[in-house]
């Protein structure tokens, strides 16, 4: 029976893990336990269908919702596996699905064209509409991983860093939207992150971002939320560190913050 909050009818229990089982006191032979949450995935796509398949309306693999292509005349369609913006003349578009979630991390595998040219590619978050968006990209022009802000098609760079994009080559990116706080990885490393983002809190659209002829490997969207805490661990869950700070519970520390504790009733 754990809860996230206190009150004067809970009691604060610190548990340790000894031989499998959950004991409320230390010793030599136990260690600190973790709060564990299952990761659910809540859309997939490899696209893995025949080449010149449409993805607009197109059913994702898992989620239940169809992609929805920005400009409704810009065609979509795999090809060897990969999806790309194929209306002749078209080089930059967005597609996006609905999560249900403003809070997600969003997984996508990016191509670059041999011969990349004022190129741009990457993930769609906290869509809108085609205006009013988050995009976390990777630039070859000035070789730049960047969080962009767009309002009413004004765009800002909120955060960016140096990253060299090479032709040709395929790239991990990862975003994390979590409340204010956006962060980013390219391959597991490089990482940027902003703090302030407020706009389009609301909205739970997510997708993809093709600047001139970009190719995409596969998009994922998965959440873990403090409601689904466990006791245990399996491969399937996520090891979550929470802090409490005066907006609630956040998944990163600063000076403002201090770590949670799990109550019982």
């Amino acid at each position: 029976n754990c809860i996230l909050s206190n009150s004067a009818s809970y009691t604060e229990v610190q548990y340790n893990l000894a031989s499998g089982s959950l004991i409320a006191a230390n010793s030599a032979t136990v260690v600190p336990t973790y709060i564990y949450q299952p990761v659910t995935t809540l859309l997939s796509d490899d696209f893995s269908e025949s080449n010149g398949t449409e993805l607009n309306n197109k059913a994702l693999d898992v989620g239940g919702v169809s992609w929805s292509a920005e400009s409704g005349n810009v065609a979509w369609s795999v090809q060897n596996g990969k999806a790309q913006i194929t209306t002749s003349g078209v080089s930059r578009d967005t597609i996006v699905a609905d999560a249900g979630v403003t809070n997600c991390v969003l997984t996508a595998v990016v191509e670059f064209p041999a011969s990349p040219e004022d190129a741009y590619y990457g993930i769609i978050g906290r869509w809108q509409d085609g205006s009013n968006y988050w995009m976390i990209a990777l630039y070859d022009q000035g070789n730049t991983f960047t969080i962009t802000e767009n309002i009413a098609n004004s765009f800002t760079v909120r955060a960016t860093t140096s990253f060299a994009v090479s032709g040709g080559n395929s790239y991990t990116l990862v975003a994390t939207f979590n409340g204010t706080t956006i962060s980013a990885t390219v391959n597991g490393g490089d990482s940027i992150s902003y703090g302030s983002a407020s706009s389009f809190s609301t909205k739970t659209k997510y997708g993809l971002r093709s600047g001139n002829n970009g190719r995409f490997g596969s998009f994922a969207t998965t959440t873990n939320t403090v409601s689904n805490v466990v006791l245990g661990n399996s491969a399937s869950y996520v090891k979550t560190h929470y802090y409490l700070a005066s907006s609630g519970l956040v998944s990163s520390n600063s000076a403002v913050v201090q770590l949670t504790y799990i109550y019982q009733a």
